[in-house]
Order: structure tokens, then sequence, then C-alpha cells
């Protein structure tokens, strides 16, 4: 057994940003969503798995150092910050389904980091 989808998405937000479960890491989520796309290159389609993370206000990431930028995006605004169909389907359930107090399927979707 190789390492988990959960696993590998808590392994990139680290490397990406260096936000853990040791590290301003707040809450951690599964999207119901896939996002499937089209890789011309290898001419092949590829389907992955979605997840949410939350970090700790007012602590900012620090970015790997492929990254030339980063920015914080309102909830408001973040539909004009993501190109791909993929993002946007998932900021969408992000909305409803995890910051919407009145959810009933946050809890269902949350993963406990610690665990992986």
């Amino acid at each position: 057994p190789g390492e988990t989808a959960a696993a590998a998405a808590l392994r990139e937000l680290r490397e990406e940003t260096r936000y853990g479960p040791d590290h301003h890491l707040v809450g951690f989520w599964q999207l119901e969503q896939l996002n499937t796309y089209f890789l011309h290159r290898h001419e092949a389609v590829m389907i992955s798995p979605c997840f949410a993370a939350q970090v700790d206000f007012g602590h900012d990431p620090t970015p790997d150092p492929e990254h030339d930028g980063l920015r914080w995006v309102a909830v408001r605004d973040a539909d004009r910050a993501f190109i791909w169909p993929g993002q946007r389907l998932a900021l969408t359930q992000i909305r409803r389904d995890i910051l919407d107090p009145e959810s009933t399927i946050e809890p269902i979707l949350r993963i406990d980091p610690t665990g992986l």
C-alpha cells in the first residue's frame, strides 16, 4: 500500500506552504467532487480527489521556492481568482458544505489529519 490521497494532500500542503497538523492547520476536509481533466502531453484523462484546508488567521504561508508569489483572496472574490472549472466547483462545495453553518455534511467530510 502506498500513500493515501488524503496523506498526499497533506504532504503537498506542507511542502507548498509549510502548513500542517502541527503548524497552523485548523481543519481538513475531503470534497465529494472529483476533478477530471485531460493532459494532452500524456494523452491521458486524470481524475483527482479534492480536499480543503483551513489555517489559523494571521499566519501567512511560507511558499516553496518554486513559487514566485502568493495572495489571500476574500471568499466573495474567489470565483474570479481561479480559471479552471474544477477549482470553481470546489469553491462552490466549500461554501455550501463546509463554510455554511447550516451544513449537515461538514462533520462527515472532516478528516482528522493527525491519523494520516
